[in-house]
């Protein structure tokens, strides 16, 4: 008697578990060769808070012939167990592999830390690295009202970084941005900081003159202050009053005095002076007067009428415009008045005339 022998063999995977790490925006495949008599079939199943679930199979993931998974230009929430089970009538395998996508880190935490005159300080808490180790940092610089940007190659194991050699008294603004195997992350918040220094200003207590006569007056310059800022240029201009032009002090820097010479006698002048640092200028106009040959000075300057001036006078237009107008209407009630007045009377008096007729009658 012969038997029929039935060729019969269990479902085996001949992939091994592992991670799969890849580039996001990419296409990955993930193996999962079987073999068994019959053909096993071919299940792939994701694990979804911590429950296998089974793949969804659409325009991005799909399943070969051969059992491999195919996930079209893998994004972060791709990443995670994928369990492949292969099963026939005999028997069943699985596998499970650990997709891992990386994608570019996360925008790093910069804060300013401390600032001088010509140096800020800055430092900064990591985001997520996007599953690849941070390879470095990029920060950016500008100054505030400038569209052109400086930037710094700085180590991944740095933490915070010192900018010198920055203007005074000025605004800067900043970004960081991390890079990993993936390349640049998202930029930071742009944030903004202001090296120490002001404005120079001229002080309250110190006299601007310092001797005045018929054709030279000394100026006190030593009321500058720098307002912390080196000063880096200083203009001086003066003119007699309501003269067309200016005649321009021939100035190099900013010293403890200056002599106007040559000046007529006198004579009421105009003076302005500015005074410029990294930060800003300030500026600084005043009038005064030479002296007489004889040492004797000068009268005051009369004053121009001003806005204020000029608006008191159209006050008092238009009061006796509204003065005007109140007489005008007042004449028109009297005339109104009389002729009811007029009215009232020639009524009284038809109603006299109507009586006597009568009593006539």
């Amino acid at each position: 008697m012969k038997h029929a022998w039935v060729s019969a063999a269990p479902a085996r995977i001949l992939t091994f578990n592992r991670t799969v790490t890849t580039p996001w925006m990419r296409d990955i495949v993930l193996p999962c060769k079987a073999v068994g008599d019959p053909s096993p079939t071919i299940k792939w199943l994701k694990e979804i808070n911590g429950t296998p679930t089974p793949v969804v199979i659409d325009s991005r993931r799909s399943v070969h012939g051969n059992g491999s998974l195919v996930i079209r230009t893998v994004k972060a929430e791709d990443s995670g167990n994928y369990t492949c089970v292969a099963s026939n009538s005999f028997g069943s395998d699985k596998i499970v592999l650990n997709l891992q996508v990386q994608v570019p880190p996360d925008q790093p935490r910069l804060t300013v830390t401390k600032t001088t005159t010509t140096s800020i300080t800055l430092s900064w808490i990591p985001g997520d690295n996007g599953g690849s180790s941070i390879r470095g940092y990029i920060l950016q610089y500008s100054e505030d009202n400038s569209e052109q940007w400086g930037n710094f190659a700085i180590s991944p194991s740095e933490r915070s970084y010192r900018l010198e050699n920055l203007k005074c008294g000025t605004w800067y603004k900043f970004t960081l941005t991390a890079q990993n195997a993936v390349g640049p992350g998202r930029i930071s918040e742009i944030i903004e900081a202001k090296t120490h220094g002001k404005e120079p200003q001229y002080s309250k207590d110190q006299e601007l003159f310092t001797t005045i006569n018929a054709t030279r007056v000394k100026l006190n310059l030593n009321g500058w202050n720098n307002g912390g800022c080196p000063i880096t240029s200083f203009t001086l201009e003066y003119r007699a009053v309501e003269a067309p032009a200016w005649t321009t002090a021939q100035r190099t820097s900013l010293t403890k005095s200056y002599i106007l010479y040559d000046l007529q006698e006198a004579t009421w002048y105009e003076l302005q002076m500015k005074v410029y640092n990294s930060a800003g200028y300030a500026e600084k106009r005043v009038k005064f007067s030479t002296l007489s040959y004889d040492g004797s000075t000068i009268a005051p300057l009369v004053k121009a009428p001003n806005v204020s001036e000029d608006h008191s006078g159209g006050g008092e237009g238009l009061k006796m415009m509204v003065t005007i107008s109140c007489v005008l209407v007042g004449i028109v009630v009297i005339f109104i008045g009389l002729l009811v007045l007029r009215r009232r009377r020639r009524e009284q008096r038809l109603k006299r005339l109507r009586g006597e007729m009568r009593a006539i009658i």
